[in-house]
């Protein structure tokens, strides 16, 4: 019987973890998580977090590789001119036995310490960002000021290799990285363990969450925990869970982080936290839920069974006022971003019921291919290129083997054979014989996330509501490329919005609105993506508002309502001189 630290790092990260480790505290099986004190939300996570999961463990998730060092002065070897850390792994790898690289490392591992201890008061364990304290020298450091700061455990990334989930997933680029990543830290690990026993610090025997890190779910954790589990009596379970709020004051140290933030993988590893299924199995398994406080203290059955919350956050939403919404999608066939919207829905949105979806795909490729091909010097010969050879490359993968492509679907087509959704392929939806078809459908709910105008017929023909999904801040940025214009005028965010339709383009009421903001180095295609995901969320949200007879709309939050057409050669100028690319 193997005792289980279900671990969550990044805690302060941004407002989406911070909600996504409440919800798996309240609602799932976490039981301990560690705090980054130099996350871009951390004062929001130690007043407003940590005080309503007290009967959580506390760790430290020590960084010296993303972000801003805490400390007065920024002259140190880890850190570039303007206290943003610049070594990386790879750089203190090269440099670890460099003693002014060592001095630093131990000087900004005191400092956070030091000031997580003033703010929390309480630390069971300490751990990093990245693996990074797995290098030996740096992980001697840690020992010593856990003995010194009186923190019983440090975390050992001790983790036995295993192949869990589908073949898919071990084709992804992530799991290539992850090989690397555990290659690294099991080469430490026997040389590490031995120094934290003779120093007096204790530590778990196995880590799972190496292999899969950013990309847990319930096979790779029950499988780990099988592997990982013999002859072990301390194993620690980590994942990393977060909300995609999409909100106006939600901040990001950078790029990088915001584009892990918004991300599909972080509220799987919420699903599977939340999970009624794998909390079954952990307690039918003998497995016992603890974490490292109570170990310290002794206390190993913190986390019995009755103790664990199974109504929680998830339950505080009132009763839906209608049954499931019988739903149809109107949807413009790409290769890039509407397949795994479409999908992503269906399976995911418990409020709806799929009856169908009509494919949109005018003659001739549409009016916008038309206009980027004609205008191939305003978007430029590379970037259509680039475009063309993307879109070549997704559709070869779209027809790999399904044991190969997974989930992956390079088509709303493929998507809907793939999940036995019934689809038609139209030009056109004005029509009477498509208006026929609808009407023998009955459709409770019309999604639309397409380039064709519904007309008033259209518009009344479901029971409740056609709704539209846009990649903007609505009312702002109606009409063609709304993110090229975000980006042409120097806003600071673009999003995605969900609105009821009317006979005005973009123009009815906004439902939900997400908020993206614009980095250093966004293109037009990144942030198309993450627009997607928003739009995922923000669809989910509206649709919930429906369900419940509560179609109430968002406040315009200062935003002025504005269309645009497709761009001049003027606009493509003023476009670049802003920094902005497609691809």
């Amino acid at each position: 019987m193997a005792l289980v630290v279900v671990n969550a790092d990044d805690l302060g990260l941004s407002r989406g973890f911070n909600r996504g480790i409440l919800i798996a505290a309240t609602n799932g099986i976490l039981t301990s998580t560690s705090i980054r004190v130099n996350g871009a939300a951390y004062r929001e996570a130690v007043e407003e977090i940590v005080p309503q999961i007290d009967r959580l463990g506390i760790g430290l998730h020590l960084n010296i590789v993303e972000g801003h060092t805490l400390r007065p002065t920024h002259q140190s070897v880890l850190c570039d001119n303007e206290g943003q850390f610049s070594l990386g792994i790879a750089g203190l790898l090269k440099r670890r036995n460099d003693p002014a690289v060592l001095m630093e490392v131990e000087a900004e591992y005191r400092n956070q310490i030091e000031i997580a201890l003033n703010d929390v008061r309480r630390l069971d364990h300490l751990n990093s960002h990245q693996y990074t304290h797995c290098i030996p020298q740096l992980f001697e450091i840690v020992v010593k000021l856990a003995a010194e700061y009186k923190i019983p455990f440090v975390r050992l990334q001790a983790e036995p290799f295993y192949v869990a989930s589908d073949i898919w997933r071990h084709l992804r680029p992530w799991y290539g990285a992850n090989i690397l990543k555990h290659v690294l830290v099991t080469a430490f690990a026997r040389r590490n363990r031995k120094y934290a026993a003779q120093s007096g610090i204790r530590t778990n025997d196995r880590l799972i969450g190496v292999l899969y890190t950013g990309h847990m779910c319930r096979q790779t954790i029950v499988e780990g925990l099988r592997r990982g589990s013999r002859g072990a009596a301390l194993v620690e379970l980590l994942l990393h869970p977060a909300c995609i709020l999409g909100a106006r004051d939600e901040r990001f140290l950078n790029a990088q982080v915001r584009n892990y933030v918004i991300d599909p993988a972080r509220t799987a590893e919420l699903s599977a936290l939340t999970s009624l299924e794998l909390r079954s199995y952990l307690f039918e398994a003998g497995y016992v839920l603890t974490n490292y406080a109570a170990m310290a203290e002794g206390r190993t059955e913190r986390y019995a069974p009755e103790l664990i919350n199974a109504a929680g956050l998830f339950q505080a939403n009132p009763a839906p006022s209608y049954g499931r919404l019988k739903t149809y999608f109107i949807l413009d066939e790409t290769p890039f971003h509407q397949p795994r919207y479409f999908s992503r829905l269906v399976q995911e949105c418990q409020d709806i019921e799929c009856c169908g979806v009509a494919i949109v795909k005018p003659p001739h490729g549409g009016v916008l291919q038309e206009y980027m091909l004609k205008h191939w010097r305003w978007v430029g010969l590379r970037e259509l290129a680039l475009l063309a050879a993307k879109q070549l490359l997704l559709r070869i993968a779209g027809i790999l083997p399904v044991f190969m492509r997974g989930d992956f679907d390079a088509s709303v087509k493929s998507a809907s054979r793939r999940l036995r959704i019934p689809y038609r392929v139209v030009s056109q939806v004005n029509t009477p014989t498509f208006l026929e078809h609808l009407r023998k459908l009955a459709p409770d709910l019309i999604v639309s996330s397409n380039s064709l105008i519904f007309r008033d017929e259209l518009l009344r023909l479901p029971t409740v509501a056609c709704i539209n999904r846009h990649s903007a801040l609505l009312p702002s940025y109606g009409g063609i490329l709304p993110v090229f214009r975000s980006v042409q005028y120097g806003e600071e965010f673009t999003g995605a919005s969900v609105h009821l339709m009317s006979r005005g383009i973009d123009e009815g009421e906004v439902l939900s609105r997400k908020w993206l903001p614009i980095l250093q180095g966004d293109t037009l295609s990144r942030l198309y993506r993450l627009c997607f995901v928003l739009s995922h969320e923000a669809t989910m949200e509206a649709i919930a508002k429906l369900r419940r007879r509560k179609p109430d709309p968002v406040p315009s939050d200062g935003l002025t309502r504005s269309y645009y057409s497709y761009p001049t050669e003027m606009d493509w100028r003023e476009f670049r001189k802003r920094g902005g690319r497609s691809i």
